[in-house]
């Protein structure tokens, strides 16, 4: 025809005795070719918008209506010869608002329509057209990129894909594939290239063209027979093989890190499609497919009891009901036993006893230092207030007498100090060395220089930030204030040397005085010194007197 000499030309479906529809591929619609009277009209998208788009034809086919589709890239159009009305259709599905597109071709079979849109798969189309069903990869397809469909007694389609022939079973809905390694010329079909005649299918592509023949190709219905292979376990001192098909029960190595179990099934029609998939039953009830993968490689898991079945499928996804089955028995490693676990938790036990007991510990010296420096303050803010009655008495009868006001004064002032020093040692901060000898110098100096007394303090630095708990803080206050008290009321000395050192890596407080000194074997028992020994024999540490006549005094206390 003239009319159509430069327009490209893709398809043609006779109606009647005297329709044909012609498909176009360059955006120019299809036209209506009455070849008796010789007339020629082209139907186009009256739409402007993407009208080349839609006028784009890929195909044309014809129902048992009598029906022409006419299958574009964006819409389905339905001529009625007898009528010559056209009607548009536009596939979207209700539930998942999908717009399909790029329709190839279209088959009538099990009173459905059978639409292969390229990229989506297989469109289910009931008479209202509506769609029913959409079959994808998932469901079996080699590949949704369906060119062409061709229904086989009403109950199979075959598709052409580019990638594969695909057969759907109208009754069961299993799809069974075949590749280039089944007999087709390869494994990739083209659009255009399909046709069915006298029974048989021929489609082509790349390297030729294959002839289908329907009636060799009898399902498979016998399941792949699965036998285990082998198994080969790591473990830490290396691998370890085993090769026992009667395998039932495995108990696995303490040193174990990875198990892989290799699976052979038996299918003589196609070897190479056979299908594999497990399950372990205590961790996952459902099936894990691995494809034509037939190993399975299982990590160490927690002691215990496992169930592993396996199953196989051939080529038309036909299962073996009977699966293979084997035990895993994990045994628990050393520490996972129940006398580890037994020997930990007394081990727990043992330290939380233990920390409950130093805390107890803990309270108890702090309850016994709390009544020693409450024995204190009875004996000496008591004794001190006594004297004050006393005083203010004498005060009282001696009108105009400023002595015992001074003497009142005095008592008071030493009060202020003792309650002081009372008040720091009960404060829960942890002082250090330093802060304790700086505590000191605020006594030891006043004290000194009122009586013309030199006094001088050494505190070694490594000892700087050794920290002192409230009985040493308490018990050497009261030691070096004792010592202090000596150096004044006995010794006559001119100076007074305080030292903070370490001894063999233990403190030790040195009090030097240049006074009279004492016999140590016959005053032992005087000036407080029997004190003094007590109260470092409290804190764990040893006093020690070295004096003689004239020679001043070292009163040296160290931790035991």
């Amino acid at each position: 025809m003239k009319a159509l000499a430069s327009t490209s030309v893709n398809s043609i479906t006779y109606a009647g005795d005297s329709i044909a529809v012609i498909g176009t591929q360059a955006g120019n619609g299809f036209y209506i070719w009455n070849y008796k009277r010789k007339t020629l009209v082209k139907h186009t998208a009256s739409q402007p918008v993407d009208a080349a788009e839609a006028n784009i034809v890929n195909a044309t086919c014809k129902d048992k209506q009598n029906r022409v589709w006419v299958l574009g890239n964006k819409r389905i159009t339905l001529y009625n010869p007898v009528t010559g009305t056209a009607k548009s259709i536009n596939l979207v599905n209700r539930n998942t608002h999908t717009d399909y597109k790029l329709f190839f071709d279209v088959c009538e079979a099990g009173g459905y329509f059978w639409i292969a849109a390229y990229g989506s798969g297989l469109i289910q189309l009931d008479h209202n057209f509506d769609i029913r069903r959409v079959f994808t990869v998932k469901d079996g397809l080699s590949n949704t990129g369906i060119y062409k469909v061709f229904p086989v007694q009403d109950s199979l389609i075959y598709m052409s894909t580019n990638y594969g022939l695909s057969v759907l079973n109208l009754q069961s809905h299993v799809i069974s594939t075949y590749y280039k390694e089944d007999g087709l010329h390869s494994n990739a079909f083209e659009q255009g290239c399909g046709a069915s005649r006298n029974g048989k299918i021929y489609a082509g592509g790349i390297n030729g063209f294959t002839i289908i023949d329907p009636v060799y190709f009898a399902p498979n219905n016998i399941p792949p027979t699965l036998y285990l292979n082998h198994v080969q376990m790591e473990t830490e001192s290396g691998f370890v093989d085993k090769s026992d098909q009667s395998l039932k029960t495995m108990k696995v190595p303490g040193d174990e890190m990875q198990t892989i179990f290799s699976f052979s099934a038996l299918n003589y029609s196609n070897p190479s499609r056979v299908k594999y998939a497990y399950k372990i039953v205590e961790v996952n009830n459902n099936w894990i497919h691995m494809g034509n993968q037939n190993f399975i490689s299982i990590r160490r898991m927690y002691p215990g009891k496992y169930t592993l079945r396996v199953i196989s499928a051939n080529e038309n996804n036909v299962w073996n009901t009977k699966p293979l089955e084997i035990t895993l028995v994990y045994p628990p490693r050393w520490y996972q036993t129940g006398w580890f676990k037994i020997v930990v938790a007394a081990g727990i036990l043992a330290l939380l006893y233990g920390l409950y007991t130093y805390r107890i510990g803990q309270l108890k010296e702090q309850q016994k230092i709390r009544k020693d420096i409450a024995a204190d303050l009875h004996d000496d803010i008591g004794s001190i207030l006594n004297t004050v009655k006393v005083f203010t008495h004498l005060a009282r009868r001696e009108l105009g007498s400023e002595r015992y006001l001074i003497q009142i004064e005095e008592a008071l002032t030493q009060a202020v100090v003792a309650f002081r020093d009372m008040l720091w040692i009960l404060d829960d901060s942890h002082d250090t060395i330093h802060e304790f000898a700086e505590r000191v110098k605020k006594y030891v100096i006043p004290v000194a220089s009122a009586t013309g007394i030199d006094s001088s303090f050494i505190v070694d630095s490594d000892l700087y930030n050794r920290v002192m708990s409230k009985a040493e803080k308490r018990n050497i206050l009261l030691i070096v204030k004792e010592c202090v008290h000596n150096c004044i009321k006995y010794a006559q000395c001119k100076s007074i040397r305080i030292e903070m050192a370490q001894v063999n890596r233990k403190m030790a407080i040195l009090i030097y005085d240049d006074g009279n000194g004492f016999n140590v074997s016959t005053t032992a028992s005087g000036m407080g010194l029997k004190n003094i020994q007590y109260r470092a024999e409290q804190i764990g540490y040893t006093a020690e007197f070295i004096s003689s006549p004239q020679e001043g005094t070292l009163v040296k206390v160290a931790k035991k």
